[in-house]
């Protein structure tokens, strides 16, 4: 029976030195490559800041004023009632962002108090995109504008 034996040779200093560039370049590239795979996980929107609805020639208008920490969003606003009446009533809100988009949840202190859901995605910096409704109505958009 005849055994194989592998004799290994001592790797020198230059040849250790060649390899650890090698290896230090290759990782380089393979960050500095990372941002532009198109597996890369996209950035949650950013909400933050003051938010209106674009014109109504109904006269009605919604402002939001939101503030971010991680994922969640909270704010203030007002709701414009369109018409002759004008009445202006003040709005809470409260939700989440992340990289698929956000949900909020908008209440309307009027009488008698509305809730609606808004969920959507921040279609460009300055533009919010989404589905709108109540528990009485069905969806429909809403386009909000950064101010």
């Amino acid at each position: 029976m005849q055994s194989s034996v592998v004799r290994r040779r001592p790797i020198s200093t230059s040849t250790r030195a060649t390899l650890s560039r090698g290896a230090a370049a290759l990782l380089a590239l393979a960050l500095i490559g990372m941002p532009a795979c198109s597996g890369a996980i996209a950035p949650r929107p950013d909400l933050a800041g003051s938010w209106a609805t674009l014109p109504n020639p109904a006269g009605g208008a919604w402002t939001l004023a939101l503030t971010t920490s991680g994922l969640d969003v909270s704010g203030t606003g007002s709701a414009r009632a369109g018409g002759s009446n004008g009445r202006v009533s003040p709005m809470v809100v409260t939700g989440t962002q992340g990289s698929g988009g956000f949900s909020l949840t908008i209440t309307i202190a009027s009488q008698p108090a509305e809730t609606y859901t808004y969920t959507g995605t921040l279609e460009s910096p300055d533009r919010l995109v989404g589905a709108v409704s109540t528990l009485a109505q069905r969806a429909g958009t809403l386009t909000l504008v950064r101010q």
